[in-house]
């Protein structure tokens, strides 16, 4: 497929190939070393961009403290109930990227839909993330951030959201979720690390609400009470994320999502820190 758009004399396209190493990130790295431009942009071969895309991500570099973009990426099209969830849960995590990023301790990015300066990049440690097949992006977002304080920007604007497809069985999103949370023991900057537990203890409390007032260590009202108002902070908020991509959140699938997530949460921090995982046909960690 690439070497027919190489032939078409209107498009400059030029095919890198790794020889012995394998992977994303070693393939990121052969395409950051290739890259002779001002500014280099970064997605992912599933995604689909809106034709004003690369036009909107460049457009913060003309403030000159601005050494990096972060762009929102959404989960597009959601026909059914489990791609919907999906889609929820994932526009959650893009948005507390975006608001970390906006308070001036960034935490989370994508490569899915990034921007930085060349000249920045060559300035950089490493960026391959020890020895953690995921986090290309979070790694090169934190040492930006430490390089280069409040340089770094979210590209809150329609015309820049990437779209990409949710997973569709139940182990392939596992084995994702299991990726993402297996290289939080590698992370150096301490916003996110607190950050990171901070969501971890909030979700496991949560889990044991029930069971503290099943032996009646706290009252079934108050657990009630916790519930309904974390229900009411999450929704409201996830329903301006939700607008934002143009998409819909039904009550009825959030609520859902919301009862199972606490336990999904707890269970993918605790199995992503212990056991490997598979992804793109291959066995790591």
């Amino acid at each position: 497929i690439v070497n027919e758009f190489i032939d078409n004399p209107d498009i400059k396209v030029k095919l890198l190939s790794l020889s012995a190493k394998e992977g994303k990130k070693e393939a990121i790295k052969l395409g950051y070393a290739t890259a002779t431009g001002e500014i280099i942009l970064t997605t992912d071969g599933d995604c689909r961009l809106s034709p004003d895309w690369l036009a909107t991500m460049i457009l913060p570099f003309a403030y000159e403290n601005i050494n990096l973009v972060s762009g929102p990426v959404n989960l597009a099209p959601t026909t059914s109930f489990f791609e919907r969830i999906q889609a929820i849960e994932y526009s959650s995590l893009i948005a507390s990227g975006a608001a970390t990023i906006n308070l001036g301790w960034p935490t989370m990015a994508n490569a899915a839909n990034l921007a930085i300066l060349k000249e920045v990049l060559d300035n950089v440690e490493e960026v391959s993330g020890k020895n953690r097949s995921s986090g290309d992006d979070v790694f090169l977002l934190h040492q930006v951030a430490r390089k280069y304080p409040d340089s770094i920007y979210f590209c809150k604007d329609e015309k820049a959201i990437v779209s990409t497809a949710a997973l569709q069985t139940l182990s392939g999103f596992f084995n994702q979720r299991k990726r993402w949370a297996g290289k939080w023991s590698s992370y150096k900057n301490y916003s996110t690390i607190l950050l990171a537990a901070y969501i971890f203890l909030v979700n496991l409390v949560t889990c044991m609400l029930p069971l503290l007032a099943f032996y009646e260590l706290i009252s079934w009202l108050l657990v009630f009470n916790l519930i309904i108002a974390k229900l009411i902070f999450e929704y409201f908020f996830l329903r301006q994320v939700q607008n934002f991509f143009n998409n819909r959140i039904l009550l009825f699938e959030f609520i859902i999502l919301a009862m199972i997530y606490p336990f999904y949460v707890v269970f993918t921090a605790l199995l992503g820190s212990i056991t490997q995982y598979s992804w793109k046909n291959r066995r790591t960690r």
